[in-house]
């Protein structure tokens, strides 16, 4: 494969099987966040609320990407709504796919947008210094916005 070449993955809508393995890894990445930390054990039962919230909401799409001749394995997924301003709730790729476009196709259509809420922070990767920003942060916007609080109201 050279750099020219399309990367073997599909995107595709996110179905009501895909939910378990989106909540589950969105929770899990959300415990090791700094408010989870701060909020203690009343973390998970707030954040799963928000989640079911968010995952309710007509105006959500779910993207999963998948290898082409797999629909049923999960690369990577993310969960935004397309109704302006544009929102960005979460971003998820798998630890073992990293560093292969996948986060920046799960959110191509949103990059040449100007104003695009986010409730997911900037990614961030661990190297033997500490943690950094991952390079795919490098594609987002100066113009977008963190703004956790966008998952408390539908848009």
């Amino acid at each position: 494969m050279t750099p020219a070449d399309p990367l073997p993955f599909d995107l595709r809508e996110g179905t009501e099987a895909d939910r378990p393995f989106i909540f589950d890894t969105w929770l899990l990445s959300a415990k090791d966040s700094q408010p989870a930390r701060q909020a203690g054990r009343h973390f998970v039962a707030w954040h799963k609320a928000e989640m079911r919230g968010v995952l309710s909401w007509p105006s959500t799409v779910v993207r999963v990407c998948c290898p082409e001749d797999d629909p049923d394995t999960i690369l990577g997924w993310t969960v935004k709504s397309l109704v302006f301003p544009e929102r960005l709730y979460y971003v998820y790729v798998r630890a073992n796919t990293r560093r292969l476009g996948i986060s920046k196709m799960l959110v191509a259509d949103l990059l040449d947008r100007r104003d695009v809420l986010c409730a997911a922070r900037l990614p961030r990767e661990r190297d033997g210094q500490g943690w950094r920003i991952s390079p795919v942060a490098e594609h987002v916007p100066s113009t977008w916005r963190y703004v956790p609080q966008i998952m408390t109201h539908e848009p």
